[in-house]
């Protein structure tokens, strides 16, 4: 079955509409509010190369808003996949996404391995991801099931939770694109 692009458009799409890491972190930060959040956090983790120079491992974006059911995480990672259908809503709630390829296009802007996890009413934690170089290599744009998974432990000691009922975590990894590497 043909599909409207390929993993090679996919890629492709890392070098449109961001410019600097700053306004891709907005676009994250910005969804965590239409989605109920009053607080996020991002947090840097760095590590060190093996000339000793530090370097961002991973960025990640927290928020202690609703958390996405299922079918919704399942396709947050789609281009052109919203929940903001209803124009009129939107505008009353002042919602500022509107489109669906805020969280995916500015994540890709900026890495190659995007992960989200979520959870609700103090449920278990669900994730999805997006890996390019895995969809490259496998010629594919398909998204991997939605899966439960603890989260990873630095989580826990940088305090990303903020609310241990509901919340997601957006995570960048492979971060090969960032505008500000001081």
């Amino acid at each position: 079955m043909k599909t409207f692009f390929s993993a090679a458009a996919l890629a492709s799409m890392r070098s449109s509409g961001y410019r600097h890491t700053t306004y891709a972190l907005a676009e994250l930060v910005d969804n965590s509010f239409d989605a109920g959040a009053t607080k996020t956090k991002i947090i840097f983790f760095e590590k060190r190369d093996g000339n000793n120079r530090r370097y961002i491992d991973e960025i990640i974006v927290s928020d202690n808003g609703l958390g996405m059911p299922e079918e919704v995480l399942y396709s947050c990672l789609t281009f052109g996949a919203t929940t903001n259908t209803n124009l009129a809503t939107m505008v009353t709630e002042k919602k500022m996404g509107k489109f669906g390829f805020g969280l995916p296009n500015a994540s890709l802007s900026q890495c190659k391995f995007i992960k989200v996890y979520s959870w609700q009413k103090s449920g278990a934690v669900l994730s999805t991801k997006l890996d390019l170089q895995e969809s490259l290599d496998q010629n594919t744009i398909d998204l991997p099931p939605v899966q439960p998974e603890s989260l990873p432990s630095h989580y826990e000691q940088a305090s990303a939770v903020l609310d241990k009922k509901h919340g997601v975590i957006i995570s960048w990894q492979k971060c090969d694109m960032l505008s500000a590497v001081k």
